[in-house]
């Protein structure tokens, strides 16, 4: 086991040439003390990277303001920018209080993190040990049981975890022999907290018999992210034959890989779209959903943060739908954006199209009430919505959010999908067209060509 020196570091930072900006998430604990401080002796070698230092307050120890001056003690010590922030934990029942406290923190992070930046967190092998083995206890599949990557995207940057290879004690050692000081979190003798558990009551029995049970841990931790990466290649591969342009997938296609191929290929793909991956119940959910619904039905299976939706032959993934107001009426000038639940509307003047709208008009967004026509650009009759939407393969849950646009209350549009044709900008003159931005399309797009 190697002992820990701020050069042993800067291989990893170097495989990472265009940081400009490090943030150390320091909670002024004793490995993200020594993170900052190896980090610090580093900075000469790392000029063209600015060295900063975050502090997140939970507002869940009595201490944290005692911590607080104590972060900005040593940062001011070592020369080093540091921001202080505070975050929200909400608990509903059920939850965890360790899993939402990290989801606040990851949060508030995220908004710091920009294109060039880098976040470090001073996660090290015996935490990669604790989280294989909590992982192992919940029936984890080999993502959840490769644990934490020394590396990966994060909001517009990265997420860097460089003492990975080291140990607890490692880090406590740099500490004592550089007169280090730090604080001690009460919370970590708690043992309702699982990881304090295995922390003080299971790995010291274990390592009387596997003193290097880390080691082996992590090691098994690396096989796994190995294995995650062919899974990847296999998902790459199948994603090909049954992506459609709009990153949907065919339900078709989809059901006719292998039950173990499918059910890689939604994980993957939902990790694609940034949303959570579900359990294996839910998992399972969906894939008897897709092979047994009739055609002409809409299966839906929801988890937190996510659902998967299916109509026609298309599969949706999308964050939450949240329930709308369809009788609410948006006063609107085209020159400016028009936010709201569904979305947002904006519009830009285009020459010799999109929608004629004369000086002094009163413009209104509305929505769907039921009975209301358009004449569809280039066609000769008025049509209901309701045909039109079906005709258009727009799935159902979207009907009813689609922005329609009012002029002197006549529907003169149906968000960016079409201009009734009596209002069409003639000649060369001065049009709007729009553009509507939303979670709920999920990849759906209006096509003439439907």
């Amino acid at each position: 086991m190697p002992d820990f020196s701020p050069q042993l570091l800067l291989p990893i930072l170097q495989h990472y040439p265009n940081v400009r900006r490090y943030w150390v998430a320091f909670s002024g604990g004793v490995d993200s003390s020594v993170l900052l401080h190896a980090m610090a002796q580093l900075a000469p070698e790392l000029q063209s990277s600015q060295l900063n230092a975050i502090y997140i307050d939970h507002g869940l120890q009595a201490e944290s303001q005692q911590w607080s001056d104590h972060c900005l003690s040593v940062c001011e010590k070592l020369g080093i920018n540091i921001i202080s922030l505070s975050a929200e934990v909400r608990l509903e029942q059920g939850d965890s209080l360790e899993e939402k406290a990290r989801e606040s923190r990851y949060l508030l992070l995220a908004d710091f993190i920009d294109e060039g930046d880098a976040l470090l967190t001073a996660q090290h092998k015996d935490d990669q040990a604790e989280t294989f083995l909590l992982q192992a206890l919940r029936g984890a599949g080999p993502k959840g049981l490769a644990s934490m990557p020394m590396a990966k995207s994060f909001s517009k940057g990265l997420h860097l975890r460089p003492l990975l290879g080291f140990s607890k004690q490692n880090l406590i050692s740099y500490a004592k022999d550089n007169n280090l000081t730090w604080v001690e979190d009460p919370s970590n003798a708690q043992m309702r907290f699982q990881r304090n558990y295995l922390r003080q009551k299971v790995f010291p029995v274990v390592r009387k018999t596997w003193p290097s049970m880390s080691d082996a841990l992590s090691r098994s931790a690396e096989h796994c992210a190995a294995n995650i990466g062919l899974l990847n290649q296999l998902a790459d591969i199948d994603m090909e034959a049954v992506t459609n342009t709009d990153n949907t997938l065919s339900r078709v296609a989809l059901n006719s890989l292998l039950p173990d191929r499918r059910a890689n290929l939604l994980r993957y793909w939902l990790s694609e779209k940034n949303l959570r991956v579900p359990d294996q119940v839910r998992l399972e959910q969906i894939i008897h959903q897709l092979e047994t619904s009739a055609a002409d039905k809409s299966p839906m299976v929801s988890w937190s943060g996510a659902e998967v939706r299916c109509y026609r032959d298309k599969v949706y993934a999308m964050p939450p739908l949240v329930p709308v107001d369809n009788k609410r009426v948006f006063k609107w000038q085209p020159s400016e954006k028009l936010e709201f639940d569904g979305g947002i509307l904006s519009a830009r003047q285009v020459k010799g199209a999109g929608l004629r709208i004369p000086e002094e008009s009163e413009i209104e967004v509305r929505f769907r009430q039921g009975g209301e026509r358009c004449q569809p650009a280039g066609q000769a009759q008025s049509r209901e919505l309701k045909t039109l939407f079906q005709e258009w393969a727009v799935p159902h849950w979207l009907r009813d959010r689609i922005p329609l646009i009012y002029v002197n209350g006549k529907l003169v549009a149906i968000a960016d999908f079409t201009v009734c044709q009596p209002y069409i900008v003639s000649g060369a003159g001065m049009g709007w067209q729009f553009d509507w931005q939303s979670d709920c399309r999920s990849g759906w797009q209006w096509s003439s060509k439907r």
